[in-house]
């Protein structure tokens, strides 16, 4: 809808300085009808009566010809100017096709929604309704399957933004708007994606492996954002067989204390940094404790 939009713009400025208006480039499209209808007093279901049971979006929910005849003289070439551009030749009114084929108007409609809901203000012409609409009451599913619920797979619904160097730039917008990835992404798709070795992150640099435990401490929730789980780090160092250097002291661990003793004595920060509280008290009571 706003790739549309936006292709229109510059065709109505060449319009206008080419001395013209749209209405005259020959072809015959409807005026704005849904205001004066409203005013009349006229229900939607009056004109589009077919959307109560309508179950796909490919179907035609336009006014025929005939329903405009319950009220209007269809026959009165002179009165065709009414709704048409160009009554000399007049044509079906245009409208969207192909847009969430799998979409049933006849289950939100069972559901209590009125047209108002999705389409705006009846007083406006009508609006398609935007992603962030659906997720008022559609939650976001992984690998897109809520869209295929209303979309089928040969529809592009990938949004204007999405060209081919979005993939370069992504990262800052997610951060700064990440509320509107959220209406098609979830953050289990990131980390798909920026799984392993892909695509590490800037705070990621060449020597993290060997600083990272402490800055897991201070950033817990940076972290998290990506690695949900505390026990990512544990399946981590057990895979990769990963201890800190000192660790591996003979005098490390003694029946008297030893060598940890003394380190965590004069830097507990780094003990702390993995081994945390374990069921509300010092992993150290699980050993000391006994």
């Amino acid at each position: 809808m706003r790739r549309f939009f936006l292709l229109a713009i510059p065709l109505f400025v060449l319009a206008i300085l080419a001395g013209g208006r749209v209405e005259g480039s020959g072809r015959d499209r409807i005026r704005s009808a849904h205001p004066t209808h409203h005013e009349n007093g006229i229900e939607c279901s009056v004109c589009h009566g077919l959307a109560e049971s309508s179950r796909s979006g490919a179907d035609n929910l336009l006014p025929s010809k005939g329903t405009c005849a319950d009220c209007h003289d269809v026959e009165e070439s002179s009165a065709c100017g009414a709704c048409h551009t160009n009554p000399d030749a007049p044509e079906a009114a245009a409208r969207f096709v192909e847009i969430a084929q799998f979409f049933t108007h006849e289950a939100h409609v069972a559901r209590g929604m009125t047209c108002e809901a999705c389409h705006g203000d009846p007083s406006e012409e009508p609006r398609l309704p935007e992603k962030t609409l659906c997720r008022s009451c559609h939650a976001t599913a992984a690998g897109f399957a809520d869209c295929a619920v209303c979309h089928s797979p040969s529809e592009t619904l990938l949004p204007f933004t999405h060209v081919k160097s979005w993939l370069w730039f992504h990262g800052a917008d997610a951060r700064v708007e990440g509320a509107s990835c959220g209406g098609c992404h979830t953050e289990g798709g990131c980390q798909e994606c920026h799984a392993g070795d892909n695509v590490r992150p800037r705070s990621h640099g060449l020597g993290f492996a060997f600083g990272h435990a402490l800055e897991a401490r201070g950033r817990e929730t940076a972290c998290a954002s990506c690695h949900e789980e505390a026990a990512f780090c544990v399946s981590c160092h057990i895979a990769e067989r990963v201890l800190p250097d000192n660790h591996s002291r003979a005098d490390w661990v003694l029946s008297k204390g030893g060598r940890h003793a003394e380190e965590a004595l004069f830097d507990i920060e780094s003990c702390v940094a993995c081994h945390g509280e374990a069921g509300g008290s010092p992993i150290c009571a699980d050993c000391h404790g006994r």
